[in-house]
């Protein structure tokens, strides 16, 4: 023992070893190298209680899903029992100490959620002021469109007609979506109804308000057969994605494997599913979003520079949805592969990308809409010549 403490030798013994072990009261294999071996709660189970060696040996083959049943059934189990659901890696130190036992390393402030502790993004202290600040701007810009929207029905303008319905569709699901992505609203929203229902429903409308976006678009641009067909064929794909959507929400089935339609999760093959066919088509549909809108700016800027400024900021607004998409589903495709960033930087990267989105969007379709409130079909002439 006084070798290793001076430094003369790097190679204690086994004995040496349970001899530290028992003076520190933890088992053995807490000491070895390693995060593997820092859960000293489970270590001390594992030593103690041979019916959780056999529960182990029991997994081995499960897929992760069927592990996250087990744990979902363990802590409805401990709720029945009065136990806590979260069970500390380190041991709580007694009432009596102000301090840990010397030797015991502390535990990782994030652990993953296999280890009992959930962590989603929900958790990211920037979700709720990014989506706050979205939800009073999208409330705001519905109000101001629909004052628009009325002001133009009172002098019997069929002018935009299409383009102002989805206009108001848009930033009325967007609004939604926002509200629901704020973490205290999501809770609310979960706990009166069921698991993650917060979430898909967030996610359709987010769905609902790219497609909208491009309805709105494509009706300022152009008129006729393809027109019509264009604007059919975006709204059968708002329903197909979300009737997948709830498909694929059904079979995770959130609330019985108590697990979260995000990121966090990635681990499950469910969840990357979902969240891949949901931002394939926030990708695919901001980047067109982005295109046409940029071409409309550049078309309308010689008749107006208020609406060509705002085009291009709804067009900058969609480039950062397709960023956010990009971002969110690179980490699912990477996580997948083993390469994943640190999951911490998603949580912070992946929120700032859609409020940049919403907030571009929203600020920018509202300022051309206003500014061309007075010179119908201006849009439309400048394209079309």
């Amino acid at each position: 023992m006084t070798s290793l403490f001076n430094g003369s030798s790097g190679n204690p013994t086994a004995s040496t070893i349970g001899a530290v072990a028992s003076a520190l009261g933890a088992p053995a294999a807490f000491l070895l190298p390693g995060a593997e071996w820092d859960d000293l709660t489970a270590l001390s189970v594992f030593v103690s209680r041979p019916e959780a060696r056999e529960v182990l040996r029991l997994m081995q083959g499960l897929e992760v899903q069927d592990i996250l049943e087990i744990s979902s059934r363990l802590r409805e189990i401990r709720r029945r029992e009065g136990l806590s659901e979260d069970v500390p890696a380190i041991p709580p130190p007694p009432p009596a100490s102000t301090s840990p036992a010397r030797g015991v390393r502390a535990a990782e402030a994030w652990t993953t959620p296999l280890s009992g502790q959930r962590i989603t993004w929900k958790d990211a202290d920037v979700d709720g002021p990014i989506f706050g600040l979205c939800s009073v701007l999208t409330l705001l810009s519905t109000a101001i469109t629909l004052n628009r929207a009325a002001a133009q029905r009172r002098q019997n303008s069929d002018a935009y007609r299409v383009s102002r319905r989805a206009h108001v569709t848009a930033l009325a699901s967007s609004f939604v979506g926002s509200v629901l992505a704020i973490p205290a609203v999501a809770e609310v929203a979960d706990r009166a109804t069921m698991a993650e229902l917060s979430s898909l429903v967030s996610d359709i409308a987010a769905v609902i308000f790219c497609a909208s976006l491009q309805v709105l678009i494509i009706d300022w641009e152009y008129r006729g057969l393809p027109h019509d067909v264009s604007i059919a064929c975006r709204i059968g794909f708002v329903v197909v994605v979300s009737g997948l959507l709830i498909w694929q929400f059904r079979r995770t089935d959130p609330a019985r494997l108590d697990v979260d339609l995000s990121t966090s999760y990635a681990q499950v093959s469910n969840v990357r599913t979902y969240l891949l066919t949901y931002l394939g088509f926030f990708a695919a549909a901001g980047a067109e979003v982005a295109m046409r809108a940029t071409k409309l700016a550049r078309a309308v800027w010689r008749q107006g520079r208020a609406a060509g400024t705002g085009l291009a900021v709804a067009a900058a607004g969609a480039t950062f949805g397709v960023l956010y998409a990009v971002s969110r589903g690179g980490y699912v495709l990477a996580y997948e592969s083993g390469h994943a960033w640190p999951l911490a930087l998603d949580n912070v990267i992946s929120p700032a990308l859609a409020g940049l989105s919403i907030g571009g969007v929203a600020a920018g379709l509202t300022m051309a809409v206003l500014s061309n409130s007075r010179r119908s079909g201006t849009l439309r002439r400048s394209v079309n010549v």
